[in-house]
């Protein structure tokens, strides 16, 4: 499992909003660099920038989990195991609750609201001054601190529900 740990440590996602205009670097665990093509920030309005960032808390997610899976696969096959899907009701039932997770969270200075259910259905609130009075750097700061905050919400969560389905086959998450 040392190997498993190792690989995800150095795992590099990079994933684009819909729209093509708002890129994320995901490094070191949950590190999140986040940046706009040129120009694109200034171009955005509260509800429009809510939208691609929904989109974007999807893809960064799905982008997340399939590396995790993919790693943990490998390193099971490296260490001659075969990963097989369980089919024992209580793993199935943890997965389905996993799934049904809602974490909830704000930045730092109330500029962004999300949410996620199961992490992969998001929602997202940018108050209507941030496009208009906040600048890209602050407001990049602020989407990280958000996404972090909500990703800490999802784990507290997750956590009381590994406690209560100890029997579960989960992986190992940083």
């Amino acid at each position: 499992m040392t190997d498993y740990v190792d690989t995800v440590a150095d795992l590099v996602i990079r994933v684009v909003s819909p729209d093509k205009n708002i890129m994320v670097r995901i490094h070191h665990g949950l590190e999140m660099d986040f940046s706009f093509r040129d120009n694109a920030y200034d171009n955005y309005h509260a509800d429009s920038l809510g939208r691609q960032i929904e989109g974007l808390g999807t893809l960064m997610w799905t982008g997340y989990d399939r590396a995790h899976s993919r790693v943990y696969r490998e390193s099971m096959e490296g260490n001659g195991a075969r990963f097989v899907p369980t089919t024992d009701p209580d793993r199935i039932k943890f997965g389905e609750l996993r799934q049904n997770i809602t974490a909830d969270a704000e930045s730092p200075n109330g500029w962004i609201r999300l949410g996620a259910k199961g992490m992969m259905r998001w929602r997202a609130r940018v108050h209507e001054v941030v496009p208009d009075q906040v600048d890209e750097d602050r407001f990049t700061r602020e989407l990280a601190d958000a996404f972090r905050a909500v990703i800490r919400a999802n784990r507290v969560k997750l956590d009381k529900l590994r406690a209560a389905y100890p029997d579960r086959l989960d992986r190992v998450e940083l």
